[in-house]
């Protein structure tokens, strides 16, 4: 097996003593790695470094022999442009994480590729430790890692975004952390001054879409209006009609949403309820149609 051979498997196999002796049989640390990828149903052939494998298999010995050895630490693969600092962040390698970091690897995030956000990415996985480190090295926290932070529930993933400067409007707080029914996480985002008169109509759509009857609760408990009509003029109560959501439905019918609403085609929610199939709602709709 030739050097080149032997320390692509050795990386695979995270094998640190068999890539130290690849290296030193003349193995090329830079070598680039044939691969493949499946992006929306459509197969790329690209190539990457022998760094992104070392740091998908969790291997940071091979990754600070491999830098030493002249590897470049913000090698980029050529299908999306992958760094290792960012599969590492992804899959929460930290011991990678803190060689890359160690070797400074580039932190600074490309607002045009906001996939490639190293810091984004440890808090999509909900890994505080390495979002932490990333952002102690100086990466940049931006509004998109804010509202990964508030869909996941993850205040003190929200708390460290504010604190290294991202302000709370920068991105629909209230929508995302609604989504994801974290009620715990909407009270004290609206105690921190998130902007219900801005967010909170569409917040209470998207906890209706999603069956989050807690949200909903929350939400109209503030004061958010369920006579909201969308851009497709559907009402909060259509979507939880629709979705067959009960919880959320009684809630938004005690709190005054109006069953005869029209949406843009003119249909009420007891109509969509009809062709999504729920009797117990278009039962609990026809009650509600008929109430002076």
């Amino acid at each position: 097996m030739k050097p080149d051979e032997r320390l692509l498997a050795a990386v695979r196999a995270s094998d640190l003593a068999a890539a130290n002796a690849a290296l030193a049989a003349g193995a090329d640390p830079k070598a680039a790695i044939p691969f493949e990828e499946c992006v929306d149903r459509d197969r790329f052939t690209g190539t990457e470094s022998l760094l992104h494998v070392a740091a998908r298999v969790g291997a940071a010995g091979i990754v600070a022999a491999l830098v030493a050895a002249g590897a470049d630490p913000d090698a980029r693969d050529t299908v999306r442009g992958r760094t290792p600092l960012l599969d590492a962040s992804r899959l929460g390698h930290a011991a990678v994480v803190q060689a890359l970091l160690a070797a400074r690897a580039e932190l600074v995030a490309d607002p045009r590729r906001p996939e490639q956000d190293v810091l984004a990415a440890a808090i999509e996985r909900g890994d505080a430790a390495i979002a932490d480190a990333l952002a102690r090295a100086g990466a940049q926290v931006t509004p998109r890692a804010l509202e990964l932070a508030c869909y996941g529930g993850r205040r003190d993933l929200v708390d460290l975004c504010l604190r290294r400067g991202v302000a709370l409007g920068s991105a629909p707080v209230l929508v995302v952390a609604a989504r994801g029914g974290h009620v715990e996480l909407l009270q004290w985002l609206v105690a921190q001054g998130a902007d219900l008169a801005a967010d909170g109509s569409e917040a209470l759509c998207e906890a209706a879409n999603a069956g989050r009857a807690g949200a909903v609760a929350f939400l109209l408990s503030v004061g958010v209006s369920p006579a909201y009509h969308n851009a497709y003029r559907w009402t909060p109560l259509h979507f939880a009609a629709y979705q067959g959501d009960l919880a959320s439905c009684e809630a938004l019918l005690a709190a005054g949403a109006d069953p005869l609403a029209v949406d843009g085609a003119g249909r009420t929610p007891r109509s969509w309820a009809e062709e999504a199939g729920r009797p117990e709602f278009v039962a609990l709709l026809m009650r509600a149609e008929r109430r002076p």
